[in-house]
């Protein structure tokens, strides 16, 4: 008889269970499966919205790093190497060596401090002397800011000094920053008497910061 009512019981016990589960919400039931463990143990995407974010552009950085270049020597209207651009050619031919470093800075999209100084030699020592490139100023006021891969392209004038004398002033330039890993600066030919020989000065960047100050230059093997 104990055994019977006991039987009851659990069956009316069930029943019950069965009453409740049928009667939840269903806002209840969303709520409750909004996001599923992830393979890593984390949180995957929610199954009632996008949870993840998509990388936006930053308009507060500052960056830094090395100028590093080679100039060629041309002598003909072509701008070639005068010997030839063959391997033995470009071996052959005079080149100057770049070497210094640069600073970035940019807040809320204006650019508030680009400098850069550098040695210009032969490589057979000849003709040393320096540069600095400073007083950026964008073209049409435009803003500047890193695009999600680290990229960034900024088109201005600069001053261009010689020795210390600021010899090509309001020179048109443009910068290039790829990845976050190498700079590019473009400098008028024209305006700057074929100085540069027409070609680009190339540099690295060892750091990049966000507004944080927090480093976001990753190395890559």
């Amino acid at each position: 008889m104990k055994y019977t009512r006991s039987l009851f019981g659990l069956a009316m016990l069930l029943g019950l269970t069965v009453v409740v589960a049928l009667n939840i919400p269903e806002s209840t039931y969303a709520q409750m499966n909004m996001s599923t463990p992830s393979a890593g143990g984390g949180v995957s995407k929610s199954t009632t919205g996008n949870m993840t974010t998509t990388p936006t552009k930053t308009d507060t950085f500052s960056a830094n790093g090395i100028v590093s270049s080679l100039v060629f020597v041309t002598q003909n209207p072509n701008n070639t190497i005068s010997n030839g651009n063959s391997a033995a050619g470009i071996k052959d031919a005079k080149k100057f060596v770049l070497a210094g470093d640069w600073v970035l800075a940019v807040n809320n999209g204006k650019v508030t401090d680009f400098t850069a100084k550098f040695i210009k030699v032969l490589n057979n020592g000849q003709k040393w002397h320096t540069h600095v490139i400073t007083n950026f100023r964008p073209m049409n006021n435009t803003k500047v800011s890193l695009a999600p891969d680290r990229s960034a392209s900024l088109s201005g004038t600069v001053d261009v000094k010689l020795n210390g004398t600021s010899v090509w002033n309001t020179t048109k330039v443009n910068l290039m920053i790829d990845k976050g890993k190498t700079l590019t600066i473009n400098i008028d030919n024209q305006a700057t008497s074929n100085h540069f020989q027409g070609q680009p000065i190339y540099g690295v960047v060892e750091s990049m910061k966000e507004s944080t100050g927090n480093e976001i230059l990753k190395a890559e093997q």
